[in-house]
């Protein structure tokens, strides 16, 4: 078994299989809970249980499916984990069942740290980050509590690994676009995902549900969208975590097709 797993690849048919049937289940925070974590380690063990007809100990098989994540992000991992337990041991069960053809009396299901190979650089990032002079060139940080970006690519600080992505397939589409940037009028302040210019229109593009965090509301979104298109952004487009972090090429090709085609 462990060995089956060992692979990248492999965990990435079971982490999409789990994902896709919590989200057909309408299970977002447990979608959410896999998409994020860093990798899995499944380890078959023989348990003990009690037969409720015969009041004697039987054998069972157990399956300790480990979920491993950053630091900052373990507490949240945790919270997500207790609510949706339940609906987790269930797309396990069959994911497993569907791609190893093994099927085990009880799953449990825990979480851990991952423990990275780490930047040579990496002590001088965090005495930065403690003194609050991360030299990250956007400004991520206007929503809600002072937020410091965890992600960072291009010398560019991103609040999601998701958000990275949808960073690189915009800079492969060589528009001109602005993450995380911090929109002021007046005396109010947003913070859009990306504001992107492509042929002299301009337009946001926004990922919802990252990070465990769940959807905004419908209304509170329309009223962000009506905020931007009032000062001349013509699109403002919604995309899902998922969409954005299994297909982000996709995603930009079609926003940008919106935005070129916007009036």
């Amino acid at each position: 078994m462990s060995e089956f797993w060992d692979y990248d690849d492999n965990q990435e048919y079971l982490a999409k299989a789990v994902v896709e049937y919590l989200l057909a289940k309408g299970h977002e925070r447990g979608a959410r809970l896999f998409l994020n974590c860093r990798s899995i380690r499944l380890s078959p063990e023989t348990g003990a249980d009690i037969d409720e007809y015969t009041n004697r100990s039987i054998s069972v098989t157990v399956l300790r499916v480990t979920l491993l994540f950053p630091p900052r992000l373990l507490d949240k991992a945790n919270e997500a984990l207790s609510v949706e337990r339940a609906a987790l041991e269930e797309a396990l069960q069959k994911a497993v069942y569907g791609l190893t053809d093994r099927a085990y009396d009880q799953f449990w299901i825990e979480t851990a740290m991952t423990v990275e190979r780490p930047a040579e650089t990496w002590r001088d990032e965090i005495v930065k980050r403690l003194l609050g002079k991360e030299q990250l060139t956007n400004q991520a940080r206007v929503s809600g509590a002072i937020r410091q970006p965890p992600f960072s690519w291009n010398g560019l600080g991103f609040q999601s690994e998701t958000e990275t992505r949808i960073a690189r397939a915009l800079s492969e589409a060589h528009v001109l676009f602005f993450p995380l940037p911090a929109a002021v009028a007046g005396v109010q302040k947003k913070e859009p995902d990306f504001l992107v210019c492509a042929d002299g229109k301009w337009g946001i593009l926004e990922v919802q549900g990252d990070e465990f965090h769940p959807p905004k509301t419908a209304a509170k979104e329309h009223e962000r969208g009506r905020w931007f298109q009032s000062y001349g952004v013509r699109v403002f487009q919604i995309y899902s975590a998922t969409q954005c972090y299994s297909n982000p090429d996709e995603v930009v090709s079609e926003f940008l097709k919106l935005l070129r085609a916007s009036g």
